[in-house]
């Protein structure tokens, strides 16, 4: 069983090129969401431009430097097609991000089949290819360290521990392992590289020559999972999660389906199928769409992310009904319904509405409750125990005092102008007859409004501008609004 690692470094950068063809040849970087260069063009690298460079001084080194935000929704949905090919020669694809992605390759002529496999790639991606085969997951991230671009590097099973030696400690450093937690975690930090080099420790072979009493008592139980890496004894197998796991029921009249009753009844029956396939994985959905196929072969889909986690028929159901009611009327007979559940996953009840991700409030308020006395403590520690003190404190005083306060957020409804990209996202913004850039897309989704008497469906935009601001816009048709702003 061989485990394979494709790595496409610069993958994100031919996203934008994809999107915005004039960027070809430019000098080009993306950026993190506290300014740092995340990746650059090689361009961007003849010029002195770094990764991990602050973007202000990228701009010193390379004046005419395109920065682009770090996009990760947009690379994923254009990795798909890169996923999906990994998938036609493995059953058990793991994307760890769009520019790393595992897969398990068995059978015989596996190594002949990975050159052509990252040739496809390359022609899918229009980028460099490095990938490594190997007989576990570090060893194969390392080898596709190892490849020059285009020419992958295997290392024959008995041959790891030979083709780490040479390999420098930083190799563990960047590798990421799943914790107990359930997330991947880096194998080292800062602290504990610098314990190694105090050891002596500059290759993955040195860690074999260390005693082992020594390399127990500074990394206590870390010290086994150091010596089996060196060894290339990783056991962390590769996990299916491509492509996603679905389920899907459809219901067919090849006389058509006349009138409403029978549409009803046949979302009835895909809603009862699919909530009883659901039941059975013991598991929920979070994504419903209902495709509608008419007698000419045409076919219409609407989707919706359900607002929590469903498995219930009727849920299904009212959902189902929702998404008919958004797909636009045509004079043709229905023949086909299909309903497909997707973004499945064991979480139950409102659990994962809680743990959703949230720009504005991360995480549970006991996590944040966390954060704020971190951060009192650091402030009490450099300026003094009296310069910040919570609400309750001033309650608390004899002498009056008045308390300045402004909101951080505003709702609104102004009509804007908006340009958007190829894809239909915003770029540009003007109000009070003043331009605006956008720098970040951070989320989108649609929503459907009938307060005012007819079901009106329309997308909604939650943007970063450069006025480092948070918008959200809401898109009808050609008209754009903004309802929020968050300075």
């Amino acid at each position: 069983m061989w485990i394979v690692c494709y790595h496409l470094p610069y993958f994100g950068l031919a996203c934008e090129r994809k999107r915005q063809t004039e960027l070809r040849g430019q000098p080009l970087a993306l950026a993190t969401s506290d300014s740092l260069i995340r990746v650059a063009s090689e361009e961007a690298v003849r010029s002195g431009v770094r990764d991990g460079m602050a973007v202000s001084a990228a701009r010193i080194f390379c004046p005419e430097l395109t920065v682009k935000p770090y996009d990760l929704p947009a690379y994923e949905e254009m990795a798909e097609a890169v996923w999906n090919r990994i998938a036609q020669d493995s059953s058990c694809v793991e994307p760890l991000s769009p520019e790393v992605c595992f897969a398990m390759l068995s059978g015989p002529g596996a190594d002949d089949r990975l050159l052509p496999s990252a040739a496809d790639i390359h022609r899918i991606a229009e980028t460099t290819v490095y990938a490594g085969m190997a007989t576990s997951r570090f060893t194969a991230r390392v080898a596709a360290a190892r490849d020059v671009g285009n020419h992958p590097v295997v290392v024959a099973p008995g041959h790891e521990t030979e083709f780490l030696a040479s390999c420098p400690i930083e190799c563990i450093a960047s590798f990421e392992r799943q914790g107990a937690n359930g997330k991947r975690q880096e194998v080292l930090d800062a602290s504990e590289m610098e314990r190694l080099s105090r050891l002596g420790v500059r290759v993955l072979g040195d860690l074999l020559s260390v005693e082992e009493r020594d390399l127990y008592r500074l990394f206590h139980e870390k010290a086994f999972v150091l010596r089996h890496l060196a060894r290339g004894l990783d056991r962390e197998p590769v996990r299916a999660l491509w492509p996603p796991m679905v389920i899907e029921h459809s219901v067919r009249q090849d006389e058509g389906i006349a009138d409403t009753m029978m549409l009803d009844t046949a979302m009835r029956m895909c809603a009862d199928k699919v909530s009883a396939g659901l039941k059975r994985e013991r598991k929920h959905c979070r994504l419903l769409t209902l495709t509608v196929g008419y007698e000419n072969g045409l076919t219409q889909s609407k989707s919706e992310r359900l607002r929590t986690p469903e498995d219930q028929a009727a849920a299904l159901l009212r959902a189902a009904q929702r998404l008919f009611s958004r797909i636009p009327p045509i004079m043709l007979s229905c023949r086909e319904v299909s309903l497909r559940a997707s973004a499945i996953g064991i979480a139950r009840g409102i659990q994962p509405a809680l743990l959703d991700d949230n720009e504005f409030l991360r995480g549970l308020p006991h996590e944040r409750q966390e954060r704020l006395d971190t951060a009192m403590r650091l402030v009490h520690e450099r300026f003094g125990p009296d310069k910040v003190a919570p609400a309750t404190h001033w309650h608390d005083r004899s002498r009056p005092f008045r308390l300045w306060t402004y909101p951080l957020s505003r709702r609104m409804n102004e009509p804007i102008e908006v340009v958007t990209d190829s894809m239909g996202n915003p770029v540009r913004y003007a109000r009070q007859g003043r331009w605006w850039d956008i720098t970040r897309v951070q989320n989108r989704w649609s929503e459907a409004d009938g307060r005012t008497g007819r079901l009106e469906e329309r997308m909604v935009f939650r943007v970063e501008a450069a006025s480092s601001s948070f918008l959200e816009l809401h898109r009808s048709g050609d008209r754009w609004r903004i309802t929020a702003v968050a300075d």
